[in-house]
C-alpha cells in the first residue's frame, strides 16, 4: 500500500543496490523521513502522497511517476535522467550538489545545486520555476505552453519557451539574478503590467511574436548583447520592446 522508512537514524542507508524499482499506491516515504538509498538507477511510481528519496552519489532516474510530489536530495553527486525517460509529477523538488539534468513533465520545479549546472527540458509549460545554481549555470526550456518564473539564479541563465511566453509569477519582486541572461520566447516576454524583473549585467532577448517587457531591478549597468550572427541583442517579430533600467 505504501513504502515507509522505519529506521530511527535518518543517516542509515535503507537500500543499497544497482537498480531499484519502487511502486506503491499511497506514497513512498514522507518529506520529513525520506527513504535513504545508494543506487545507480531509480524507477518509482505512486498514485498518492508523493515520493521522497535521499541518495548518496550520482543518481540516474529512469521511470518516475507521481500524481503528487517527487522530492530527491543527492549528496556528493548529480541527478540525471536516462535518454528516453521523462520525469512525471505535479511538483518536482531536487537538490544535488554536482548538478541536475532532466527531461520532465511537471507543473512546478524547485531545484538547487551548490557546485553544478541545472538543465531542464520540460515537455509542456511550467506554472512555477525556481532554480538556484550557486556556482553554475541554469538552462530551462519548455516545449509548449508558458514558462512562469518565480526565482532563478545562476552565473548564466538561459530560458526558452518554444511555443509560449516567459512570464513572471504574480507578486515576485525579482525573477532572475545572473551575470548573463538569454530569453527566447515564441509569444512574448513579460507583460505590460507585470514586467519580467531581472538583476543581470548582460541581456539577450528574442521573440517571434508578442512584446518584450523587461525591468532591471538594480543599478547595475545593463549591456545588451547579441548571441547570434545577426548582431541584434533584442528583437521581436511583432509588438513592442520595453526595457526599463533603474
Amino acid at each position: 500500500d505504501r513504502i515507509e522508512n522505519l529506521a530511527q537514524d535518518g543517516n542509515v542507508v535503507n537500500i543499497k543496490t544497482n537498480n531499484l524499482n519502487l511502486s506503491a499506491n499511497n506514497g513512498i516515504a514522507v518529506v520529513t523521513h525520506p527513504l535513504y538509498v545508494e543506487v545507480d538507477a531509480l524507477s518509482a511510481s505512486t498514485e498518492k502522497n508523493g515520493i521522497y528519496i535521499k541518495q548518496k552519489g550520482d543518481l540516474l532516474l529512469d521511470k518516475i511517476h507521481s500524481k503528487d510530489g517527487f522530492e530527491v536530495t543527492v549528496v556528493d553527486g548529480i541527478i540525471t535522467s536516462s535518454e528516453n525517460s521523462i520525469i512525471t509529477a505535479d511538483k518536482l523538488k531536487l537538490s544535488a550538489d554536482q548538478g541536475i539534468a532532466l527531461n520532465t513533465n511537471v507543473n512546478e520545479v524547485d531545484l538547487y545545486s551548490s557546485n553544478g549546472n541545472i538543465t531542464i527540458v520540460e515537455q509542456n509549460g511550467l506554472n512555477k520555476a525556481n532554480a538556484i545554481a550557486e556556482n553554475g549555470n541554469v538552462s530551462i526550456g519548455v516545449k509548449s505552453g508558458d514558462l512562469y518564473v518565480d526565482y532563478i539564479q545562476g552565473q548564466s541563465v538561459h530560458l526558452n519557451a518554444d511555443a509560449g511566453r516567459i512570464l513572471s509569477v504574480a507578486g515576485t519582486l525579482n525573477n532572475v539574478k545572473s551575470d548573463s541572461l538569454v530569453l527566447l520566447a515564441n509569444n512574448g516576454i513579460g507583460l505590460f503590467n507585470d514586467y519580467l524583473k531581472v538583476d543581470t549585467s548582460n541581456l539577450t532577448a528574442h521573440t517571434k511574436s508578442g512584446s518584450i517587457f523587461v525591468k532591471q531591478t538594480t543599478d547595475h549597468q545593463l549591456n545588451l548583447v547579441s548571441n547570434d550572427q545577426s548582431g541584434h541583442a533584442i528583437t521581436t517579430g511583432g509588438g513592442s520592446i520595453n526595457i526599463d533600467s533603474d
